[in-house]
């Protein structure tokens, strides 16, 4: 494991903490800087923090929230700021998608292509396919408006044979998305178009969205084609464009008359939810409370999601300005589960928090009372209370006494309610309840149902229901869902199959969730050669190949299989060899991070190891004499000490970090047991220092009246003695072998006190007694 200075780490492990404490700069970094949050088995515990790869995390985890560190896969380990960041202001829909396109290069240049996409679709004539496309995008208006002019075309009739059609779509699209120039050729070429009459209600709406006089141009639709489509859409924008602020036309009180007239002409319009909240603003500019309730109420029951939010927000306003607090926090309780998106949920987190921050005790019985009596309710509470705000283990109790006999007395109980209170059950330890309660929600197609699913996989594993589990955990992480809830089950999933089903599945995992150093674990330390082997005939060929081929050689030549090590590391090329399974870009930044003593690189060729090793262990079991079968036996333990540390290391698969994530990273919390295990067998099987032990017991066993067995355990002594001076890692294990080293030494003294070593052996054993005494 040494080999690699433990005071510079690779920049993928300590990614998220640079991102975490403000760090700007990379290359060497101080190795204490925070935990390795990309691994399940190198997750630190410095923080005394104890993760729990069986609890469902928080989507937004904010550090130091319930007792449990940040998680790969939550939003805030996305690199997007905790709600905390956010104003108190309601977000507006301008806001939103501001959020979404102004702000995210990545997320806009998906916009655009997709858009590309859609119009693509529209020149080979696949017009409804580019609708859908149209459609997928976001609820912003502009989108779907321009889905819905197409889609009232192809009801009219259109077809790629209609006059004007094709031109109409092209210049329509480039008014919408094309750059300055193409904006203005586009309006120009609509003015000159002589289309179909079919198309010409389509070609002024569009015109009217540029004109200087836009109410006038879009009441002229509505008057020349009273019985188009377009007629109700224009309407709309006539009146939008009285009464928004920013308008150039604005007249509240003639836009608020338009509004009406719209509703009278198409009572089942449907602009009617968005109409419904003006409506309600203008009932509240005249002081009317009662009929601005009314509006937005009707405007809250919309299946839009967009304006069911603001429905919802004008009732929480109106409750929150007359101190019925509690109305206020229902509301916005309903607004938080209202799939807008994350921004608006945020918004509604911060009212409930700072609503919550000044209620009186009236107002906190008033809220339990409404959401005792109402399971959707009480499952949007749920979800605030365990994903948006600090909850300590008693409030969690109380929380799941209070969600319990709310449950009971509601009648039916949304899937989502069942699912957080499986969640709760789950984390006191109660998990044949949280089973119980968890498979009530799995058929929900949408988070709730993969977070039920999560927790009935994770209660059949604490019960002990091992292959049940794997089965439900291999269901859910095949399922499209969000990364907080995907890369924590697919932890969960490897933990199992490291343990109780098939470790190579464990290296697909972690492979997937791009865990290198779980990835190189257990690839070097929990599969078995031959599973290894296994696993490798479903990689592609190339560096992870390599890697993972010079790792299996690695394995039978730590395990004295030459024949198999040479058989491999004959079929690979000289330069990878020499490599250890790197690229040579690679390679070179191993070599410069390493300090170990220096070695000739082009000469260190492993198939020459192994071909050495080989001729000296067919020499130690039939030699003629046991003289020389001893003197080949000691001749492998030299050869070992003398080529030092990196003889047996799988550089390729490990990347120069073997050492870094063992001495700093390795969490004996979530390793105990078997992973402990493991770990150190592959350690002693890693090291050149314990292989050499390891030769000279065997002498020592063997040949207890050899000339060299003096030499053996002279030898042994200082091997298990450097051992632990070799990372802070094997330190921990300082006091044992320490005083191993020191037997060795009283052994050389005891039986061969004539020998040359006895007296260094006498000087080295007291030593080493001494420094297996505890440090304080």
């Amino acid at each position: 494991m040494r080999g690699v200075n433990i005071s510079v780490l690779r920049i993928n492990v300590l990614r998220r903490s640079i991102i975490l404490f403000g760090i700007a700069t990379v290359g060497v970094v101080v190795a204490c800087i925070g935990p390795n949050y990309d691994s399940v088995h190198f997750y630190s515990d410095w923080n005394s923090v104890k993760i729990d790869f069986g609890r469902v995390p928080q989507e937004v985890m904010v550090t130091g929230w319930n007792d449990e560190p940040v998680r790969a896969g939550s939003i805030y380990d996305q690199g997007i700021p905790p709600f905390e960041n956010y104003s108190n202001e309601p977000l507006t829909e301008e806001k939103e998608d501001q959020n979404r396109w102004g702000h995210d290069k990545k997320s806009f240049e998906k916009f655009r292509n997709t858009i590309h996409r859609a119009r693509n679709l529209e020149v080979r004539h696949r017009y409804r396919d580019a609708i859908g496309v149209f459609r997928s995008l976001s609820h912003a208006q502009r989108i779907l408006s321009l889905a819905k002019d197409r889609e009232e075309l192809l009801e009219a009739g259109a077809t790629s044979s209609t006059k004007g059609y094709e031109e109409y779509l092209k210049n329509r699209y480039l008014l919408e998305f094309g750059y300055a120039k193409q904006k203005e050729d586009a309006i120009q070429a609509l003015r000159n178009l002589k289309p179909d009459q079919r198309i010409k209600p389509h070609i002024q709406y569009a015109l009217a969205s540029v004109a200087d006089k836009k109410v006038a141009a879009y009441l002229a639709i509505s008057k020349d084609y009273p019985n188009n489509p377009r007629a109700e859409a224009a309407l709309v924008m006539a009146a939008r464009a009285q009464v928004e602020y920013n308008s150039l036309e604005q007249n509240w009180d003639k836009g608020i008359q338009t509004f009406q007239t719209l509703l009278k002409k198409y009572p089942r319009s449907r602009f009617q939810d968005t109409i419904f909240g003006w409506l309600a603003a203008d009932e509240l500019k005249k002081n009317n409370t009662v009929k601005a309730v009314s509006y937005y109420q009707k405007q809250s029951r919309s299946n839009n999601a967009w304006e069911a939010w603001k429905g919802h927000q004008g009732l929480a306003e109106i409750a929150k300005s007359e101190r019925r607090n509690a109305d206020a926090i229902v509301h916005w309780l309903i607004q938080r589960s209202i799939p807008v998106s994350t921004h608006f949920r945020y918004s509604a987190v911060q009212q409930i928090r700072n609503c919550f921050s000044s209620v009186k005790s009236k107002d906190v019985i008033a809220v339990q009372s409404k959401i005792s009596h109402n399971s959707d309710l009480l499952a949007s509470y749920l979800d605030f209370r365990l994903e948006d705000t600090h909850i300590t283990p008693s409030q969690e109790r109380n929380l799941l006494e209070f969600a319990s006999t709310s449950l009971n007395s509601t009648s039916g109980g949304s899937k989502s309610a069942y699912s957080r209170l499986a969640q709760l059950q789950f984390n006191a330890g109660r998990y044949r309840d949280a089973i119980r309660l968890a498979r009530r929600a799995t058929s929900d197609k949408g988070d709730t149902g993969a977070r039920a699913m999560y927790i009935e996989g994770s209660s059949l594993a604490r019960l002990g229901r091992n292959q049940s589990a794997i089965q439900v955990l291999e269901n859910l992480v095949h399922r499209k869902t969000k990364p907080y809830i995907h890369q924590s089950a697919a932890e969960c999933l490897a933990l199992l199959h490291e343990t109780n089903g098939d470790p190579r599945r464990s290296l697909e995992l972690y492979r997937d969730l791009k865990y290198d150093s779980d990835y190189a674990f257990v690839a070097d330390s929990v599969l078995t050669p031959n599973q290894l082997r296994s696993a490798i005939t479903k990689v592609k060929p190339g560096k992870d190949r390599n890697a993972l081929m010079y790792t299996l050689a690695m394995r039978f030549f730590r395990k004295e299989e030459y024949s198999s090590a040479k058989a491999i590391l004959s079929k690979m090329d000289k330069k990878t060899r020499i490599q250890k399974g790197l690229n040579s870009k690679e390679y070179k930044e191993f070599v410069e991070l390493t300090y170990f003593e220096k070695i000739d690189h082009k000469e260190a060729d492993p198939l020459k190891d192994v071909t050495t090793m080989q001729r000296l262990r067919f020499q130690a079991n039939h030699a003629g004499s046991k003289k020389a079968r001893a003197t080949a036996l000691y001749g492998l333990a030299q050869y070992a000490h003398n080529r030092r540390n990196l003889m047996y290391y799988s550089a390729g698969i490990w990347r120069g970090g073997r050492a870094d994530v063992f001495g700093l990273y390795w969490n004996e919390e979530v390793n105990k047991g078997i992973g402990e295990r493991r770990a150190w067998a592959g350690a002693f099987e890693h090291e050149c220092e314990a292989q050499v032990v390891k030769f000279c017991e065997e002498l020592i066993r063997k040949y207890p009246h050899s000339e060299v067995a003096p030499k053996a355990l002279y030898t042994a002594g200082v091997a298990t003695e450097r051992l632990c001076t070799l990372n802070s890692w094997w330190e921990s294990k300082r006091t044992p072998m320490m005083l191993k080293a020191a037997r060795y030494m009283k052994k050389l003294l005891a039986k061969y006190p004539h020998s040359p070593l006895a007296k260094p052996a006498a000087k080295y054993a007291n030593e080493f007694a001494e420094e297996a005494k505890p440090s304080f």
